[in-house]
């Protein structure tokens, strides 16, 4: 068990800073009692556990409640799985995406703790180097294409098309389709090239440049209905039986994660359909609140949490990877955007000789452009809370990457259980207030 924060301030166990003055970080370090580490993601009552732990103690350390609060720890998250990412929606303000399919009846709901809109879980920092090695991508870079895909949830994507099927952009809620053509996204999709003969091939991803297309930007409220220019989807694909799908098994499918392997080459059989944004609008309505009116910044919190069996070592050692992926997670966004779009980091680490966690009134924001210096260690901070008991652990669930949708009300359509290990619960999920998509 760590010292508390004043104790831990003063203590040779984990260096604060490595020389007076510096700068804090750009996050906040925080303890878990072993609630989280042992709660499984996947029940309305499991996911409200977590919360109420994750908020207690957030609140402990003394940080302002941003609109979007992202995640990361030093343990396999939802009971012992490294591969998962969760986005877990609190308030959702925009309607004419698509979205109301999933949170009756305009896609809109209020946060129960303004401003806060989502949480994103983007698991342990830890294994980064085996979830990239999963799907053959490259390690660099992998963290902000975790974070890039969690937080263009806040959006969907959950576009439709007119026609007799209407969902075929997309493989599952909500990430693109693997044979959606609209330039590659962190949501999923791929760039395909036309070989010219009826056959497309799928240019890897590079997840340090990977971005955000037209549509994206369309949907995030960044870029007008007009700039949107056709895009595409494969129809009546024949893909290559021998390629296997690494997170989910199988064949490759529409609900398979882009392709990043530059080693391989990857061709499918396949006919191109042409979509455009009228055909998007006609199905789906046009965005409300509008380009030009929609917000281009938001706040953000970042958070590393960390175990209650970490040793003070463990905790520095976690700092240190973690530093630079906090310092990057606002400029990757900004560059993905095209520079359209900006996150205001808010929260804070301790300030050299500070001894305890800042109050909410003495947030440094640091700005997109402005997050890349930061590299003391954080503060430690730690709360308990009556009622959150721990849910059920289980083993590293190494087999794939699916989408998980809890609900309070209602229920709809099953049938998804062909899609793998996690989606069922999420193609289901058609209700108001679902809880925590996991990717």
């Amino acid at each position: 068990m760590r010292l508390a924060p004043l104790a831990l301030a003063a203590s040779f166990g984990l260096t604060l800073a490595a020389s007076a003055g510096a700068a804090p970080p750009p996050y906040v370090v925080l303890q878990d009692d072993g609630t989280i580490e042992g709660t499984k993601f996947d029940t309305q009552a499991h996911a409200k556990v977590i919360e109420k732990k994750l908020f207690a103690l957030y609140a402990a350390a003394g940080q302002p409640i941003p609109q979007v609060l992202s995640v990361w720890t030093t343990f396999p998250f939802s009971g012992g799985d490294y591969i998962s990412t969760i986005f877990d929606p609190q308030g959702l303000d925009v309607k004419g995406i698509g979205i109301e399919a999933f949170y009756p009846p305009d896609g809109t709901f209020t946060s129960s703790k303004p401003p806060l809109r989502s949480v994103l879980f983007h698991n342990s920092i830890l294994k980064l180097k085996q979830r990239a090695a999963k799907q053959a991508a490259l390690e660099e870079g992998f963290a902000n294409y975790l974070f890039l895909l969690e937080l263009s949830h806040n959006w969907g994507p959950a576009l439709r098309v007119p026609g007799p099927t209407p969902d075929e952009l997309t493989g599952f809620p909500f990430h693109w389709s693997f044979f959606m053509d609209a330039g590659g996204s962190p949501a999923g999709g791929n760039q395909w090239k036309d070989n010219g003969d009826g056959t497309y091939t799928a240019i890897a991803a590079v997840p340090s440049t990977i971005a955000y297309s037209k549509l994206d930007l369309y949907m995030m409220g960044l870029a007008s209905a007009a700039e949107v220019p056709p895009f595409g989807v494969l129809e009546g694909v024949n893909v290559p039986p021998t390629t296997t799908d690494p997170l989910w098994g199988g064949v490759y499918a529409p609900h398979s994660f882009p392709w990043f392997d530059a080693t391989k080459s990857f061709t499918v059989t396949a006919t191109r359909k042409t979509v455009t944004i009228d055909d998007v609008i006609t199905a789906t309505g046009t965005r409300d609140p509008a380009f030009g009116v929609s917000p281009t910044s938001w706040k953000l919190g970042i958070v590393l949490l960390t175990s209650k069996s970490d040793t003070d070592a463990d905790v520095a050692a976690a700092t240190a990877i973690f530093d630079p992926i906090a310092a990057g997670l606002a400029p990757a966004f900004h560059a993905a955007t095209a520079t359209r779009g900006t996150l205001e980091i808010v929260t804070h680490g301790l300030e050299t000789g500070a001894g305890g966690a800042g109050g909410a009134g003495g947030s440094s924001a640091v700005t997109t452009g402005s997050v890349g210096g930061a590299s003391a260690s954080a503060t430690t901070a730690s709360a308990s809370t009556s009622g959150a008991g721990g849910g059920s652990s289980g083993g590293a669930e190494d087999s794939g990457c699916g989408c998980r949708v809890g609900g309070e009300q209602g229920s709809g359509a099953p049938g998804a259980a062909a899609l793998g290990l996690l989606a069922a619960a999420v193609l289901a999920a058609r209700r108001r207030r679902s809880r925590g998509v996991r990717c």
